[in-house]
């Protein structure tokens, strides 16, 4: 009985790390854009309060979290981004769901001077995973949505639907 017993609780510790394993390398291996797009957003007004939509044409909404090492290393392009979007007269927005002095210190530490930084909750926002880009027209409207890090392709397109 006793080895039974011994057994079965050698198989349940397996089973248990099998699966500890399993979700560590989902979470570090996989983008949201490996397991496919956020809600879809797309023809919804963006519920983000106190925009002047009209302001601009277009608006780029950063999705962010501090602990999301998917998007620090989408740093560089942020950066490009962030060039391309002040020739293109686009309005950046970073969200974040930290404390908005945690959001500007960390986008100020990712090397981007984005003025609008905001806390709001990315689950209300419709926000499925970060990092999550989101083009917004000028009576906020969503017209476009990227999740995940994205490779060289994603990359091109968000540069091509904010310069043309």
């Amino acid at each position: 009985m006793q080895k039974k017993l011994e057994m079965a609780a050698n198989i349940a510790i397996l089973v248990v790390a099998i699966a500890v394993v399993g979700l560590v390398v989902k979470r570090e291996f996989f983008t949201k854009a490996d397991r496919g797009p956020a809600p879809d957003m797309v023809g919804k007004k963006l519920p983000l309060g106190n925009i002047d939509w009209a302001g601009s044409n277009n608006h780029l909404v950063l999705a962010l979290q501090e602990d999301c090492h998917f998007c620090s290393e989408s740093a560089a392009f942020y950066q490009r981004l962030s060039g391309i979007a002040t020739q293109s007269g686009c309005h950046l927005i970073a969200v974040l769901p930290q404390e908005e002095s945690e959001g500007r210190k960390y986008v100020a530490g990712l090397g981007l001077s984005i003025g609008d930084v905001r806390k709001v909750s990315l689950y209300e926002l419709g926000v499925d995973g970060t990092p999550t880009l989101i083009l917004v027209d000028n009576r906020g409207t969503v017209k476009r949505t990227w999740p995940g890090k994205l490779p060289p392709e994603g990359e091109a397109a968000v540069i091509k639907a904010l310069q043309g």
